[in-house]
Formats: C-alpha cells, sequence, structure tokens
C-alpha cells in the first residue's frame, strides 16, 4: 500500500511563492490555473464596491485576491476565495498567517476553467465551515447567484439589485456595476 503524507495549512504556509495558486482540499495540494482578464476585471469591480461600501459603513474588512482561510482541520482544507468578507468583530487578530475563521461573505468568480463540480466542492465546503452566505459570480452570463445555508438560491441577473442582506445590512448594488468596464 502506497501513503501519501497530507499537507497541514502550515505546510502550505511554508511554501511561500511556491503556494501561490494553490489550495489545501482534505491535506491534498490542489493547483489552480490564474484567472484571465475578464475574472480579474470582475473582480476589481466587486471588491471597489464592497470595499467601499464596508469601509464607508464601518462594517469589517474585505480580502480580495485570493486570501487564505482554513475551513477544516485533520485534514486540512485551505482555500482562498476570490473576495471574502469578515465582520468586525470576527477579523483576525493576527494578520501574519491563513484566518481560522470562515469568512461571513465568500465570493467565488467562475472563469471559462472552473468546473461545476469545482465550484459545487467550494460552496459545500464553504457552507460547511460556517460561511453565512456565498456568492457564485458568471462574469460570462452577467449573473450572481447567491447561497446561504437557511435558505433557496438566489439569482440577480443584468437588470436587478443585488442586496447584502443580514451580512451587509444596506447593500445594494445594480447587478450591472458589477460587469460593468
Amino acid at each position: 500500500m502506497v501513503s501519501t503524507k497530507l499537507m497541514t495549512a502550515q505546510d502550505l504556509w511554508n511554501l511561500g511563492d511556491r503556494g501561490d495558486n494553490c489550495e489545501l482540499i482534505r491535506g491534498e495540494l490542489v493547483e489552480l490555473v490564474p484567472p484571465g482578464t475578464v475574472h480579474g476585471r470582475t473582480m476589481t469591480n466587486l471588491a471597489v464596491l464592497l470595499g467601499s461600501f464596508v469601509k464607508a459603513h464601518q462594517l469589517g474588512r474585505v480580502y480580495a485576491g485570493d486570501v487564505g482561510f482554513v475551513l477544516q482541520r485533520n485534514p486540512d482544507t485551505v482555500l482562498g476565495p476570490d473576495l471574502a468578507f469578515l465582520t468586525a468583530d470576527r477579523i483576525p487578530g493576527d494578520d501574519t498567517a491563513y484566518s481560522d475563521e470562515a469568512p461571513d461573505l465568500a465570493v467565488e468568480i467562475v472563469s471559462p476553467g472552473n468546473s461545476r463540480s469545482e465550484i459545487d466542492r467550494k460552496l459545500s465546503i464553504y457552507l460547511g465551515a460556517g460561511v453565512r452566505s456565498a456568492w457564485i459570480v458568471y462574469p460570462n452570463r452577467c449573473q450572481v447567484i447567491v447561497l446561504s445555508p437557511d435558505r433557496a438560491p438566489q439569482i440577480f441577473e443584468n437588470g436587478t439589485t443585488l442586496t447584502g442582506g443580514e451580512i451587509l445590512p444596506g447593500l445594494s448594488l445594480k447587478v450591472s456595476e458589477i460587469f460593468d468596464d
């Protein structure tokens, strides 16, 4: 029998730059393909919109660009959502490592290289770890699907307004703003 040593969150952290574009799922290193320009533009637009709102209302902190969150232990799972939000009372005191707090909001922007099973697996991990809301953003459809553990999925498309619910009270974004150049 061949046994493979599973990695820990600390092992991933210790990879430094060699761990860029990687996530850890149940102890196994998963390399990610760098996303394209549409993904980057969409992430920037949403980061600016969410970040400005959160800062203006002093609600917490928005993280952009695959910041790692330890979502399971033994074996460890570390995912880096495209965007994440933590309420002010849950911001970790130690910013020098991955957060052991699951984000209140995790946002995944779907790229052409993402498979449906990959997105479903991440959503299952997020919601199972205590993420209160997960947004799946489809730039090619100009669509955002909002999932939370206690309600049916909500679909927002061009011409509709995305709200922040209980997590981001008062947030109101025209979906078209997320995808505008």
